[in-house]
């Protein structure tokens, strides 16, 4: 994650690394799970 943090920064954006919670990845109820999810069912 690190790696990808540094890149982030070396391109000029500013970065927050958020780790979630487990029961939130098992339950799908993290935002980008939600978004796709809400993307998918537009289609």
């Amino acid at each position: 994650a690190h790696e990808l943090v540094g890149r982030f920064k070396e391109w000029g954006f500013e970065v927050i690394l958020s780790i979630g919670e487990m029961e939130e990845n098992r339950i799908g109820s993290n935002c980008g799970q939600y978004v796709t999810k809400y993307l998918k069912n537009e289609k």
